[in-house]
């Protein structure tokens, strides 16, 4: 039966006819979609990142095809979806420096709560992804600082999504590593975006890691 139907879908290619992805389609096509788009899914924007100096990592994707909607697209149709959501995403990427951020968090100002050389903090990274809205991952971590050096920092929970979003992030783990003499620290978020992808019957995950660098203050810590 498959390969009638290989013979059948070769016969309207040859013919130069838009090929249907329906749930007939031969399951080796559907392999071969799900890992093309997921190995050019981190092939670029690993590179984009690096090329750019992006503070981010991106995993292994694991994009996977829904079969019940499959008959509502076409393969040029998928590829020309994914093509343009990896462009967009490069353009979301671009923001990360402008939007990258570290903000105190006021709601822990009481007499009770504040400690001399510690404050609470939120580390936040630009973490928006195109078609699934705008947000931030974010970090809540607590710093003891004199004189401009980080003595400790203590991360408090997991990291997690902020924002206007219809995906999910979850969270791995999150880790300090200090620099300079510990006049600066560098704090990693490491999770897994889950989405769907725009115009496309895709939908899955992609792991990353995003980085954050804040350096000493006097008291205090402040964005690298």
């Amino acid at each position: 039966m498959k390969k009638l139907l290989g013979l059948a879908i070769s016969s309207v290619l040859f013919l130069g006819v838009a090929t249907t992805v329906s749930a007939a389609e031969d399951t080796s096509k559907i392999d071969d979609l799900e890992n093309k788009v997921n190995k050019q899914i981190s092939e670029e924007l690993n590179s984009h990142a690096s090329e750019n100096h992006i503070d981010v990592v991106f995993g292994t994707p694991s994009f996977k095809v829904n079969e019940d909607e499959l008959e509502n697209y076409n393969i040029d149709e998928i590829q020309e979806a994914v093509e343009e959501h990896i462009e967009d995403f490069k353009d979301s990427l671009n923001e990360y420096d402008l939007r990258n951020e570290l903000v105190l968090d006021e709601s822990i100002f009481s007499i009770s709560s504040i400690k001399k050389n510690g404050s609470t903090y939120t580390a936040k990274v630009w973490a928006g992804v195109p078609g699934i809205g705008h947000g931030y991952i974010n970090q809540d971590f607590t710093a003891r600082v004199s004189s401009g050096t980080i003595n400790s920092i203590s991360l408090k929970g997991s990291s997690y999504l902020s924002g206007f979003t219809i995906g999910s992030w979850s969270h791995n783990r999150s880790w300090v590593t200090y620099k300079n003499n510990k006049k600066k620290a560098e704090l990693r978020m490491k999770g897994t975006l889950t989405y769907g992808i725009p115009k496309t019957p895709l939908q899955g995950s992609l792991p990353a890691t995003f980085l954050k660098t804040v350096k000493g203050s006097g008291s205090n810590v402040v964005s690298d």
